[in-house]
């Protein structure tokens, strides 16, 4: 290995361990919390045994037996001592954006760029909800098996295995299904991943979600739990407006005023218009006019992260709520384009 590549290698790993130590400094907060909202309410409902992780809603009429089984086993070993809870969560943060940078990073047209879109992802304020709520363990471990699958489907490993996969990530979080139009997308941009378009993967996984879809629907009886499905136009660009404006560094707080009492914008501006939400508009609006005045055409590549955003936020066209956890599967997607 020549200097050059050791030199590479050197600073890499010393923008890891700064990377590591800012995430956990962010995160420390959530550490010392106690629970909060539902919670405790998951963790002691939960129960061990097939027969009951198959036949019965849990919680509110939703049918996710894996972050049942999750809840229960942590309740066991936890008992009601947050902590552990807290650096499970956190753990699983960290796997995730290790899967978001060598998922970009095995993408040739995005690999430049594959350090700092990870960089972005773990430290966005959109998922501190899903992190630093125990409850968020739903939708955090869903998209943490979405970004291992796509890996996995990318370095060619045995197909087979990806039904485990795809198991486990369904019965964490409905949004899990999701992960079969980021496939179909990254098919579309990258020649590797068109090839593990095969029958055998193709029916294993369509007999699993017809499998899901029946015994939820059908045998037990279950619709969307507290989120009733409702295709309304007006409300699911509602939705995706506001999704964006946490995506580019809005606040809830900001996103209520904004909904709800507009004539106090004056009184909450950096709440509506936070430091980062200005800076990124700044970012956006030069690389703009840098496009513009070099003239400078879009690449293909460059939909990819739009794309993944879209695919992402699709539930919300359908959901008459704003679970904000369901954006966390879009971070990796807005990290992408940020960094380019």
């Amino acid at each position: 290995m020549n200097t050059q590549s050791l030199q590479a290698s050197e600073t890499k790993r010393w923008a890891t361990i700064a990377l590591l130590t800012l995430c956990a400094i962010a995160y420390l907060p959530a550490w010392l919390s106690f629970f909060v909202k539902d919670d405790i309410a998951l963790a002691t409902s939960a129960r061990i045994g097939l027969d009951t992780l198959l036949s019965h809603s849990w919680p509110g009429g939703f049918f996710r037996p894996a972050a049942e089984l999750l809840f229960a086993v942590q309740h066991t070993l936890f008992g009601l001592s947050p902590l552990p809870y807290h650096l499970v969560s956190f753990s699983a943060h960290l796997a995730t954006t290790f899967f978001v940078y060598r998922l970009f990073d095995q993408l040739p047209p995005h690999r430049p760029y594959a350090f700092i879109a990870a960089a972005l992802f773990a430290l966005h304020p959109l998922n501190t909800e899903t992190v630093s709520w125990i409850s968020g363990q739903m939708s955090l471990f869903s998209t943490l098996c979405t970004l291992a699958m796509l890996y996995w489907l990318r370095i060619s490993r045995p197909l087979i295995a990806l039904v485990p996969f795809f198991i486990l990530g369904l019965g964490f979080y409905e949004n899990f299904l999701l992960v079969l139009l980021l496939w179909g997308m990254l098919c579309l941009c990258d020649d590797q991943f068109r090839a593990t378009l095969r029958p055998a993967p193709l029916y294993a996984l369509g007999i699993c979600s017809a499998g899901y879809l029946y015994w939820r629907f059908w045998v037990l009886n279950l619709s969307g739990g507290n989120y009733q499905p409702a295709l309304s136009l007006k409300t699911g660009l509602l939705n995706i407006v506001y999704y964006f404006y946490l995506l580019v560094g809005g606040s809830a707080i900001g996103g209520r005023v904004i909904r709800y009492r507009p004539d106090q914008l004056y009184d909450y501006f950096f709440d509506v218009f936070t430091p980062l939400l200005i800076c990124n508009t700044l970012l956006v609006l030069a690389y703009l006019w840098l496009t513009h005045r070099n003239a400078i055409r879009p690449t293909t590549h460059a939909a990819l992260p739009l794309a993944w955003i879209a695919i992402a936020l699709l539930p919300a066209l359908l959901l008459p709520e704003r679970p904000r956890r369901l954006s966390y599967l879009a971070v990796p997607g807005y990290a992408l384009a940020l960094s380019h």
